[in-house]
């Protein structure tokens, strides 16, 4: 068996709409490489931010529906990367969750 690809498997089985997946484990282990595995095989479905970013911060510190309507637009998948630097994500990613219907993140 072929971990990676099981877990790719795993993880794209549970990416639905209206649910926010969290994919965490210790430093240097593949967690961004397989993330971006899952992005390529979306094919262009996916907006994709890091949470270490600056600018990506103050996007999503803008906490209004439109705001995020703006910025996901036709997109299907949010990917944030290092999504633990920006304050009160858990909040942000529910009031996405809760308004745009079929949102994966």
């Amino acid at each position: 068996m072929n971990i990676k690809r099981e877990i790719e498997k795993q993880i794209k089985n549970k990416l639905l709409p209206g649910r926010v997946l969290l994919l965490f484990g210790t430093r240097r282990v593949g967690k961004t490489f397989l993330m971006n595995q899952i992005i390529k095989s979306l094919k262009g479905e996916s907006l994709v931010l890091n949470g270490e970013d600056l600018q990506a911060q103050e996007i999503l510190n803008r906490r209004t529906i439109q705001n995020y309507k703006n910025l996901i637009g036709n997109k299907k998948c949010l990917f944030i990367d290092e999504a633990q630097h920006i304050l009160e994500i858990g909040s942000k990613l529910k009031l996405m969750i809760d308004e745009l219907k079929n949102l994966r993140i």
